[in-house]
């Protein structure tokens, strides 16, 4: 559910050419490929948002006795989406500063 706010994700290492090899810890990356509410990164560019009139997606499965149910908020919609209709589904939602690449998902 995550990655459809976030695309397809990757890990990310820093490698110091001097030392020749990995410092720090690693991090996700993303080129946003997939995501469903953002347009894909290009090199360099900053996250740009898509589908803005789309305020929120909500999946679930067709299994007996109860299918579980997620939903997934657009971080810029055009129109907010009332959450209260909906109050007994998770939802998703990015953490502020994912404009500056830091794609961070919470759940509530």
């Amino acid at each position: 559910m995550e990655w459809l706010l976030t695309g397809e994700q990757s890990i990310g290492m820093a490698f110091d050419p001097q030392l020749g090899q990995i410092v720090g810890e690693p991090y996700p990356i993303t080129g946003l490929r997939c995501a469903t509410f953002f347009n894909r990164l290009r090199d360099g560019a900053v996250p740009s948002t898509a589908r803005s009139p789309i305020s929120a997606v909500v999946v679930g499965g067709f299994v007996k006795p109860r299918p579980n149910v997620f939903g997934v908020l657009h971080p810029e919609p055009l129109h907010e989406f009332d959450r209260s209709v909906l109050h007994h589904i998770p939802f998703c939602r990015l953490r502020p500063g994912y404009e500056s690449g830091k794609m961070s998902p919470e759940w509530f």
